[in-house]
Order: C-alpha cells, then structure tokens, then sequence
C-alpha cells in the first residue's frame, strides 16, 4: 500500500503502527522531509466523532483562565501571531479566518487589535467558551466546497493554529483554503514540529504521535513544501519552545534542578529551528 506524500510527491514508507485505545494506526513517513501522515487516514465519522464528543476538551470559562495564568501559553502565541500579522500586512484590511479555533485566545486578540473575526469549530463547549472569551461565535462548519464558495476571497487573513495535524490534508481542502484568501492575503499555520531535536529524541514515544487526534505530522521542509505548491510566498518561520514547569513539580519538586539544562536546550533548538512548534507565514 503506497501512496505519494502530499508535501513532496515522494512515496510513503512505513514508519510503525501506533497502537492505543482508539484502534491501530498504521504511520507513514516521506521519503524526501520525513514528514508522517496516518495511512490511511481515519474514516470522517470517527474524527467528526471525536472532535463533538462532549468529553473532548470538557473545560469552562474560569478554568481555561486560571490554567493560562498559571501558565500563560496560549494567550502568548495568540498576541504574537496577531503582533505579526498586524507588521507583515500594515494597511487597513482586516477580515480574519480562525479555523479550529479552539478556546478563542486568537480570536480575542483579533477583536482586541480591531480585526473583523470569522471563526470555526466543530466542538460546542469549544465554541461557548470562545464566545464568552472574545464575543465571536464561531460557526460549527468545516472547511468543505460549500463554505469556500460563501466565503471565496474574503479574507486577508488566515490563521490555523494547531489545526493541520488533526485534519484530513488533500488536493481538495488545499485549494478550497487558497480560495479563501484574497490576493496578498496572510496564512499562519501553527503545528508540531515532527523534526525539533525534542522529536527526533522521543522517536516513536514522540509525545504528538496521537491518532486519531493528531493524523499528520510536519517538518518544517515538509509543511512549506505543501504550501509552496499552491505557489503561496514565504514570508517567515519560527519554531517555538515551551514547556509547563508547574507540571514538572507535581511529579517530582527536585526535577527543578533539571529546568536550567531543560531551557538551555529549548533556547538552542529554536535557534536551530528544531524547537517544539513550528509558525510559518505565507502569503498568496
């Protein structure tokens, strides 16, 4: 059973089956960046069920902000890719696409920094809590033809943040996402790095390797080669490395003598482009 790589058009080769509650995930990695995809991917019933279910990410309003200033992470990167949006396009237009947009944190600082904010998600406490967080109410759609035709060349901006690594990536929502952006617009895509030096030192234990939760895994070479297809310009990259020291302590109060070395090695890995989350800019 092979199949070319969506990001270099290289055979897959396979990687492991990874096993867990959910089923057995057969792993594929590209010949040429070593990005990996679940091959094949899971049925659309078992993901749409996974991401609605109730369970799934079963927070509320105050909780979310409590962990965020217990460890602040979200609302960091959400001011970050607004910040930069906002010096990589400096004029007045400002229609923004959140898809997936999980808890709100982008969407919040968007409506804060006077973007018109259009977002998606497919999980209802998801969407109460986004709407509590930034006044959006996003819409619980996917990104399907009949979304792209409502909503073809709307947007200077496109963000998905944590997103491609859950979704079923093909020809088909490639270009249906394309057709979204207005000429000159922005995508910022926000994943896993599946070649930080954190990654390459996990291995098969690599803490993102979650299916049916995470189906694709990206390199940096891997995840601009898609995009470069579709002939969307670089603007800029960064990897970006975080981890929760509070967490660290529950388990063992003496790991905090470990936390220097732990920064050091974070610090040189985004200097290197091999921290844990890539952030990539294109424009169309």
């Amino acid at each position: 059973m092979i199949k070319n790589s969506i990001c270099c058009d290289e055979n897959l080769t396979f990687y492991f089956n990874k096993k867990n509650e959910y089923g057995n995930f057969p792993i594929f990695k590209c010949k040429k960046c070593n990005s990996g995809y679940v091959f094949p991917y899971p049925d659309d019933e078992i993901l749409l069920d996974y991401y609605k279910n109730q369970i799934y990410r079963n927070q509320d309003y105050k909780n979310i902000f409590n962990e965020e200033r217990i460890f602040p992470n979200s609302s960091i990167d959400a001011k970050r890719i607004i910040k930069n949006l906002l010096e990589f396009k400096n004029d007045n237009k400002k229609n923004l696409l959140d898809i997936g947009c999980g808890y709100g944190w982008i969407c919040k600082e968007g409506v804060e920094n006077g973007f018109n904010v259009i977002a998606t998600e497919l999980n209802n406490n998801c969407r109460n809590i986004t709407t509590q967080m930034s006044g959006v109410e996003p819409l619980d759609r996917l990104i399907d033809h009949n979304f792209c035709k409502e909503y073809e060349n709307k947007f200077d901006f496109i963000v998905l943040s944590q997103v491609l690594e859950h979704i079923k990536l093909d020809e088909f929502f490639l270009t249906n996402l394309i057709k979204l952006l207005k000429n000159d617009g922005i995508i910022v895509i926000a994943v896993p790095n599946f070649g930080s030096f954190l990654s390459i030192l996990q291995g098969k234990n690599d803490m993102f390797l979650v299916p049916p939760e995470h189906i694709n895994y990206f390199t940096l070479k891997g995840l601009y080669k898609i995009f470069k297809k579709k002939n969307l310009d670089l603007i800029n990259f960064e990897t970006i490395s975080r981890y929760n020291k509070i967490k660290f302590l529950k388990k063992n109060k003496f790991l905090k003598f470990f936390f220097p070395l732990l920064d050091f090695f974070f610090y040189c890995s985004d200097k290197f482009n091999k921290g844990m989350f890539i952030n990539i800019y294109l424009r169309k």
